[in-house]
């Protein structure tokens, strides 16, 4: 019966049976029951050898499976560790535990395989911007984004754009203006639902024809003789300078220069119940005055009568249309 045994006692085993052999002492058992030993001793002799500094793996190590196995074709043959992997080179000790006597990371616990990962039991996952790359592509009411989206600014190098091409000037950019307010800035035509739109481009110069400025006001005397504004758009103040004199002022920033289009009509009387609250009269825009840097732009709105008197009228209406600061005008027109 073979004897499984460390490897010194096997070698002192073979010195004092395996000696001289000039007196003819050896026997066929005493080469046996050696070599019986050597061969169960081999796995015993292996599983404590020094692997990790003297007597190294040369070649690949791998476990071949059995077709054959009882579990159903499944490899009954397995490579088992119960005191983990250790990786020398390891960066991260991640679900790993530290050996003191070891600088090395021990893995203990096993691979789940790909399909098994749970995305949720990634480290760091609210740490700092973990997926800058990536926005949500499902939209829908359930499935929109939860926050605010920021396009970074911070110089004329990083005013990035939005756009179907991935180039740059095209598409649509936020800014800010001088005063901090947002500027949507666009390279092309916005366009609606109905099919109306904003357009942004030579030819087609819609958002140039949008009115800057509008007003719909009542002059026709309050206990202070203070004008009655019932609706406005980029209308900084009215004052009544006289009887049938408004000075109209507008917001910082309407215009570029006074060379806007003004345009007022007045039912001159006080009256406003039906079509007939309504007297011959004109309307005359005079004194453009102001530059924005010191004084805001303003506009005198004067209503006289068919036998030119002054009006003190209850329905004045006042649109104006121009160019914005750093709005490029179309090509003058041909002057004959």
């Amino acid at each position: 019966m073979p004897t499984i045994e460390d490897s010194g006692v096997i070698l002192t085993s073979i010195g004092q049976d395996l000696a001289d052999n000039n007196a003819g002492l050896i026997s066929a058992e005493d080469v046996r029951h050696n070599m019986e030993d050597t061969v169960a001793s081999i796995p015993h002799i292996v599983a404590l050898s020094d692997t990790e500094n003297t007597y190294y793996f040369r070649n690949n190590v791998m476990v071949s499976g059995d077709a054959d196995s009882i579990d159903g074709g499944a490899s009954d043959k397995r490579f088992i560790t119960e005191g983990g992997i250790s990786f020398p080179n390891s960066p991260d000790p991640g679900t790993s535990t530290h050996v003191p006597s070891s600088p090395n990371w021990i893995q203990i616990e096993p691979y789940p395989g790909v399909n098994n990962i749970s995305h949720n039991d990634l480290r760091d996952l609210n740490v700092g911007n973990p997926h800058t790359q990536y926005l949500l592509r499902i939209g829908g009411s359930g499935n929109g984004m939860l926050g605010n989206l920021r396009m970074r600014q911070d110089g004329p190098a990083q005013e990035h754009w939005i756009g179907p091409s991935g180039n740059d000037d095209e598409g649509m950019q936020f800014t800010y203006d001088s005063d901090g307010k947002v500027v949507i800035n666009t390279s092309g035509t916005i366009v609606f639902p109905d099919g109306s739109k904003i357009a942004n481009a030579s030819g087609d110069p819609t958002a140039k024809g949008v009115a800057k400025a509008w007003c719909n006001f009542d002059a026709s005397g309050t206990p202070d003789a203070l004008p009655v504004i019932r609706s406005s758009y980029n209308i900084d103040s009215l004052e009544r300078v006289d009887q049938g004199v408004i000075k109209i002022t507008f917001s910082s920033g309407v215009f570029a220069d006074n060379n806007y289009v003004a345009i007022g009509n007045s039912n001159a009387n006080t009256g406003s119940g039906n079509y007939n609250a309504f007297d011959i009269n004109t309307v005359g825009l005079l004194v453009r005055e102001g530059d924005d840097a010191n004084t805001l732009r303003s506009i005198h709105y004067v209503i006289r009568s068919d036998d030119n008197d002054l009006v003190d009228a209850e329905v004045n209406d006042f649109v104006a249309y121009g160019l914005g600061p750093n709005v490029v005008a179309d090509p003058s027109p041909t002057v004959s």
